[in-house]
């Protein structure tokens, strides 16, 4: 089976690409990356585009965001999303998103697992979307991709999977997250990281770093 991971990105998070690739080669070398950059049109237009169109892919595809340093875990990615698949019934696995969260009950996570079969049968709606993205009447809010993501399951007749711990399906370490600590000091961004990165984590991190490859990546 073809797994493969993709993401679009604009301008401001073009550099994240090679970090973020190197990290799933390193992690899952039999997977394929894929990622497209875009010239934004509009603030959030990347987010929404990269579940709309349908990436070169002939199995699974993991949709993610382009900060998340994706590590080995065991299950491995794909057999943890697989196995929410079995559970579910559906066609992708994916999680709402926390209560506690700006309009929860709206949003999918960002980070979805889709097989072909969730792009057949979202295809109409897929293009509705993408028609309203050309129009710029989304792609300029801040949750426009995730409150999309869900319309697209549900207009499509898909059931929405029951809330599952976020966390878990970062499949690594997410840099976003802890970029929001930094203002706050050091202090806090480090009790963020012993709550987000688990001790092997930071294991696979460190090897990471001791690569020539990474050091060439940094100094880019």
């Amino acid at each position: 089976m073809i797994i493969t991971v993709y993401t679009v990105l604009n301008e401001k998070y073009a550099g994240y690409a090679e970090m973020w690739r190197h990290c799933i080669n390193h992690a899952y070398p039999d997977y394929q990356v894929v990622s497209k950059e875009v010239r934004s049109h509009y603030q959030y237009d990347a987010p929404c585009l990269r579940f709309l169109e349908l990436p070169d892919a002939s199995g699974d595809v993991y949709i993610c965001d382009i900060d998340i340093m994706i590590l080995k875990e065991d299950p491995p990615l794909h057999e943890f999303h697989q196995n929410e698949m079995k559970t579910s019934g559906l066609c992708y696995s994916n999680s709402p998103r926390n209560n506690n969260e700006p309009r929860s009950y709206e949003r999918l996570s960002g980070l979805h697992y889709a097989t072909q079969g969730w792009y057949d049968k979202t295809a109409p709606a897929r293009l509705k979307y993408k028609n309203m993205l050309d129009r710029g009447e989304i792609g300029t809010d801040f949750f426009d991709d995730e409150i999309m993501l869900k319309k697209i399951c549900e207009e499509s007749g898909l059931g929405i999977p029951p809330k599952t711990p976020l966390f878990k399906r970062h499949h690594g370490i997410h840099l976003g997250t802890i970029r929001h600590y930094v203002s706050l000091g050091i202090e806090r961004v480090m009790a963020e990281l012993r709550v987000r990165v688990k001790p092997e984590q930071a294991r696979q991190w460190v090897e990471i770093m001791e690569t020539p490859e990474y050091s060439k990546i940094i100094s880019r």
